[in-house]
């Protein structure tokens, strides 16, 4: 055998090892940029968020109040206190507002004492307010507002109010049972935002400026922040008991 022959056989050797180094070095990269596309997707695909509520609203008559602009309403029609809170799904004050909201459900509306009548208001931040409202709407058509509610404002905890885009509200609505198809119609209909606008037109009327705004039994009453409020309201509810 000559020396040429084995130089030549031993770099065709080393150049099939380079091709083979080559292809599982492709094959890495592109086994990799698979699972990374795969990561990626599961980050940014829509997931519910939960927010654990006080009291269990299945336990409660729900029902659509539309005795004036568009209401959704839980306890008793004919509880002798009755509470209407205008509120914004964009709103501080509004989320912290919600857990009060549960304690007097649990507290009062239980008891058969209290109706609350929750009115959503979409003018402290309309791109994202409104959604927001519109989902809740289609919420309360198959029976379940105060569970979307929760969802609404587990949301607003987790991602803020950019949040409320049409999936991320698809999911929530998914997530505690609703019928989709039937979500999307009412969610896409004018019906829907027409509703939405009424209580807009409402608050206009009534000079309503900011959120929430609460009234018990047709008077007013001031929000005072986090820390008193459901005191306040204890005092107000039961001053109405006759208590």
């Amino acid at each position: 055998m000559s020396k040429s022959s084995a130089r030549q056989r031993a770099s065709a050797r080393r150049r099939k090892r380079r091709r083979r180094t080559q292809i599982q070095l492709i094959i890495g990269v592109v086994v990799g940029a698979v699972i990374l596309t795969g990561a990626l997707i599961l980050i940014s695909a829509p997931r519910a968020q939960s927010l654990e509520p006080v009291a269990d609203y299945s336990e409660f008559t729900q029902e659509i109040d539309r005795s004036g602009a568009v209401g959704f309403a839980i306890g008793e029609p004919d509880a002798p206190v009755t509470m209407v809170e205008y509120s914004d799904f964009s709103c501080p004050h509004c989320h912290d507002l919600a857990a009060i909201v549960d304690r007097l459900i649990e507290e009062y509306v239980s008891e058969g004492k209290l109706r609350i009548v929750f009115k959503p208001v979409s003018f402290v931040n309309p791109p994202y307010s409104t959604p927001a409202a519109q989902a809740a709407l289609c919420a309360a058509e198959q029976g379940k507002f105060w569970e979307m509610h929760a969802q609404i404002w587990a949301l607003y905890e987790t991602r803020g109010p950019t949040g409320y885009t049409r999936p991320n509200l698809v999911a929530q609505a998914t997530a505690i049972g609703l019928d989709q198809d039937q979500f999307e119609r009412c969610y896409s209909s004018a019906e829907t935002r027409t509703a939405i606008e009424g209580v807009l037109e409402e608050t206009r009327a009534l000079g309503i400026a900011g959120t929430p705004t609460i009234y018990v039994n047709d008077q007013q009453v001031g929000y005072t922040g986090a820390d008193t409020f459901y005191d306040r309201m204890v005092q107000v509810i039961e001053l109405e008991l006759g208590g």
